[in-house]
């Protein structure tokens, strides 16, 4: 081959070599140009993520509601609640009568007996003396006879109204005083006294 043939065919070879890089350069960057398109694509259709809630949320702490600054009573007397017990359903108050003595008497005077003499035979037993009250204010009542200043001398358990008889003890001559007491039971300050006598002619 002549020295200028050559040339041509190096020149030849040359340039197709420098077409076969330049196309693989475009093919290249052809490549390279279109592949961030995709991934461009491929990030603007991918649905966006939505936002993340908080780990955990404190809650507000409850608030309570002030209480009345002033409560209605519960069942007062008289009031709107209390009407049960106002008026005359309502349990009754208690007695506050005092002890009382309403009554104190003589039911049966005594006399002294009558003894026999030469000159005057005749004689007779003496009789009893009886007695009856009535207190109120208490349950019973205390007995005194000839000591009006000691409570229940005679006894201090008898009930609030009734009546005793007593025997009543004569001198020999002239006359005999006894004094009965008598006392609503556990009243020491309350009492009423009787003196009852009787003649003795001996």
């Amino acid at each position: 081959m002549s020295p200028r043939a050559r040339t041509v065919v190096l020149a030849g070879l040359a340039a197709a070599a420098t077409l076969g890089l330049s196309a693989c350069g475009a093919v290249d960057g052809s490549a390279h140009s279109v592949a961030p398109a995709a991934a461009t694509a491929t990030a603007s259709t991918a649905p966006a993520a939505p936002p993340s809630a908080p780990a955990s949320a404190t809650p507000a702490p409850a608030v309570a509601a002030p209480a009345p600054a002033n409560p209605a009573p519960v069942n007062a007397p008289g009031g709107s609640n209390g009407g049960s017990n106002s008026g005359g359903n309502g349990n009754p108050a208690p007695s506050t009568s005092k002890p009382k003595i309403t009554s104190f008497r003589v039911v049966q005077q005594p006399t002294c007996p009558v003894h026999g003499t030469p000159d005057a035979p005749f004689s007779k037993p003496g009789t009893d003396v009886v007695i009856a009250w009535s207190v109120t204010g208490a349950k019973g009542a205390a007995i005194a006879v000839d000591n009006p200043d000691v409570y229940g001398a005679y006894g201090s358990d008898y009930p609030a109204g009734g009546k005793l008889s007593l025997s009543f003890g004569c001198d020999s001559r002239g006359t005999t005083t006894h004094s009965y007491t008598v006392w609503p039971a556990g009243a020491h300050d309350v009492s009423r006294t009787i003196t009852v006598s009787a003649h003795s002619d001996g």
